[in-house]
């Protein structure tokens, strides 16, 4: 037969990691704090790490890859050129949905500052 110890004496015993978890569940948050700042270097990391990865990649395949980010929208653009001839293969998103979106923002803004104020809604005229 096992004997069965108290909660306080077994929680002296468990690994600092699992006693964090054990704090953080006992004060009702799913998990510990986590230091922000060091999740986002990580994340960063982990970014660049797949970057290369894929670039490593493209470059066995005869194909070249280019990611930038569209300066008027701030959104990514990916590239897809032949190594050998450089011509544009695919662009993620086509060049035709970025025109659209500047479109529509240029739209958004001017009514924007038309009216004096933000506004919502300008592909749908109602709700539901």
């Amino acid at each position: 037969m096992i004997p069965l110890r108290s909660a306080q004496a077994s929680r002296a015993e468990v690994p600092e990691a699992a006693a964090e978890r054990q704090v953080a569940a006992e004060s009702g948050n799913t998990r510990p704090a986590v230091d922000q700042a060091q999740q986002q270097r990580e994340s960063a990391e982990r970014l660049r790490e797949a970057t290369r990865d894929v670039s490593d990649y493209i470059q066995t395949v005869s194909r070249s890859l280019q990611i930038s980010v569209d300066n008027e929208l701030g959104s990514t653009v990916v590239q897809v050129f032949d190594a050998e001839t450089e011509e544009l293969i695919r662009q993620i998103p086509a060049e035709e949905v970025l025109e659209i979106a500047r479109y529509l923002r240029g739209r958004l803004e001017a009514a924007s500052e038309a009216t004096g104020a933000a506004i919502k809604g300008l592909l749908v005229d109602r709700e539901g």
